[in-house]
Formats: C-alpha cells, sequence, structure tokens
C-alpha cells in the first residue's frame, strides 16, 4: 500500500514539472561573456542607448534601465534626452559619450524570437479513488495507474541582447549577455525581468557598485 501511495505522488510530482515547464515565466540570460581581464573600478556613470526604431519602446527601455541603475548608484542618463527624434548614428553616440563624461554605455537591442521545440515523453501516474464496500461494509481506497499520452509543445522566446561598452582611449565591450524570456508576457514585466537579471550579473562582476 506505500508502494501504490509513494507511486501516485510521484507522478503528481512529474505531472507538476510538466505543468511549470509549460508556464515558466522567468527571464533567463545566455551567451553570456566578460572581459576577465578588465579590473577597472566599477563603473558609476553610463549612457543608456536602446536601438529602436518605435520612439516609445526606446524611451520606455531607456528610462527603465535608468531608472534601476540608480538603486545601484549609477548615474545614468537615457540618450533619448539628447536625441529625442529618432537615433543617432555612432559618431553622434560617441560624442556624446565624450561630452557627458561617461565611464560607460550600455546597448540594449531586440533580437529575433526564438522557437523551442519541447517533447514531452508520455508518463503513468497512480490515481486514488476511495469506494464503498457494500459487502465489507466499509469505504476502501483502490488505485489504477492512468497513461498521460505524449505530446510536443513549442515554447517561443523574445530576446535581447545587453552590452556593456567602457569609455577611455579604445571604447570595448567589457559584458554582454542574452536574455530569453517566454512569451507571452506583459511588456512591463518583461523589461523588469530582464533588467533585473542584467543588473545583478553586471553587480556580481563587479562592473556595477552593489544595490542600494
Amino acid at each position: 500500500m506505500k508502494l501504490l501511495k509513494y507511486l501516485s505522488i510521484a507522478g503528481m510530482l512529474v505531472a507538476a514539472v510538466v505543468a511549470l515547464h509549460s508556464c515558466a515565466s522567468s527571464t533567463m540570460l545566455v551567451d553570456v561573456w566578460h572581459d576577465t581581464a578588465y579590473n577597472a573600478p566599477a563603473i558609476s556613470k553610463v549612457l543608456v542607448i536602446s536601438v529602436a526604431k518605435d520612439p516609445i519602446r526606446r524611451r520606455l527601455w531607456e528610462d527603465a534601465f535608468t531608472t534601476e541603475l540608480s538603486r545601484y548608484t549609477v548615474a545614468a542618463t537615457p540618450l533619448y534626452r539628447q536625441y529625442p527624434e529618432s537615433l543617432p548614428d555612432s559618431a553622434q553616440v560617441g560624442a556624446a559619450v565624450r561630452s557627458g563624461g561617461y565611464e560607460g554605455f550600455l546597448v540594449i537591442r531586440r533580437i529575433p524570437q526564438e522557437k523551442e521545440v519541447i517533447n514531452v515523453s508520455e508518463y503513468v501516474s497512480t490515481q486514488a479513488e476511495t469506494r464503498y464496500n457494500r459487502f465489507l461494509r466499509r469505504y476502501e481506497t483502490y488505485y489504477e495507474d492512468v497513461l498521460h499520452p505524449g505530446y510536443i509543445d513549442t515554447m517561443i522566446y523574445e530576446r535581447r541582447t545587453v552590452d556593456l561598452w567602457v569609455t577611455g582611449d579604445k571604447p570595448h565591450i567589457v559584458w554582454t549577455g542574452t536574455s530569453r524570456t517566454p512569451v507571452p508576457a506583459p511588456s512591463d514585466e518583461l523589461r523588469s525581468n530582464v533588467i533585473s537579471a542584467v543588473l545583478s550579473v553586471l553587480a556580481q562582476y563587479a562592473l556595477i557598485p552593489g544595490k542600494k
């Protein structure tokens, strides 16, 4: 009887794992790289650049990163304050970085979505059912195996690359990563998840100060 109960619990756990996998909504960072040779002090003044044609989305991303960076004691400025109408070219960005005395700049860029095909194998769970035994005049619990057929599911991920550059004589990237967020996800939640994931890693690498 204990074995049957164990099998029943195990079946429910398998079902729970499958359900969690299908409805997960957290953001992951993949393809993360950082310059291990870079050992300068944490960056404290940053220009935030969202590479987006839509001016509203550009402002939303730049403002969201700027707000969260302030919680890491980083003085951040959104690029749209200098170029509100359209994205500037690389020469204009360079001029903005130099004139503002920024120690670095953060570039956010949306890249094509990613599709992942998930093959969920069939599994068996044990289902309990309580019935009344009229011959013994008591309730008894019966167990039976239930086959859950396998299926193929598809996950779509929204992706963005984030690059942190440092300035100086030779500006160069010191950190880059790609965010992966299952869709659908509310825009505000997506931005919050991506920014939280990116900045926590930058702080771990001491590229920006720790959170207040």
